[in-house]
């Protein structure tokens, strides 16, 4: 059993605590559900960037779809910029269902192998395959043994800062869309361009 909700970045918080640890919060449970079955199916709604190859196609949600949203968030908060976000909703939920992404160097420099592995870890079409979250805290990127890269391509950069100019202009690209609104048709496009051509 466990709570069923897609992840984005404007669900994050981060408060500082008396010990000086960051401590990150989730926030809007408003479409969240409990899954209590291994057979709920959860609407695809507003953008779907977020979204699992399961939801997009209409299959039931596993615990591990909320750990897809983790690394799309991931992949967002370290690049500035999408893994899948296209033209349409379309095209976004094909790149979705085809693990059409990279990691561009324009907007990974400075970014560890280490990172792009747990990002990889996340962002597989079985949620099978996916890592609990529990395995996921233990990965080395997590535990704060990889980041971001120095010259010599270890530890971190000189602050551990980020340049977030981008994920600024994504948030605020984000603001104005609502995730509320049912996707319709999705699933019948996806059917005609993800089947084997004879």
């Amino acid at each position: 059993m466990g709570a069923r909700k897609v992840q984005k970045p404007e669900n994050l918080l981060v408060s500082h605590t008396s010990s000086g640890q960051p401590m990150v919060k989730l926030t809007d449970f408003g479409d969240a559900v409990q899954l209590n079955s291994a057979h709920y199916i959860h609407p695809l709604l507003g953008s779907p960037e977020f979204a699992s190859p399961e939801l997009v196609v209409g299959e039931p949600a596993a615990l591990t779809s909320d750990l897809w949203s983790l690394g799309v968030v991931t992949y967002v908060i370290l690049s500035g910029a999408s893994p899948f976000l296209d033209e349409s909703v379309e095209e976004t939920c094909l790149n979705i269902c085809r693990l059409d992404f990279s990691f561009p160097h324009h907007y990974f420099q400075g970014v560890t192998q280490g990172a792009r592995e747990f990002i990889c870890l996340l962002l597989r079409a079985d949620p099978a395959r996916r890592p609990p979250a529990g395995l996921c805290l233990q990965e080395p990127w997590v535990q704060g043994q990889a980041g971001l890269a120095d010259a010599q391509g270890q530890g971190r950069v000189e602050g551990g800062c980020l340049d977030t100019s981008r994920l600024v202009l994504f948030i605020d690209r984000r603001k104005h869309q609502t995730d509320a609104k049912p996707i319709g048709g999705v699933q019948s496009f996806l059917q005609s361009r993800l089947q084997p051509q004879a």
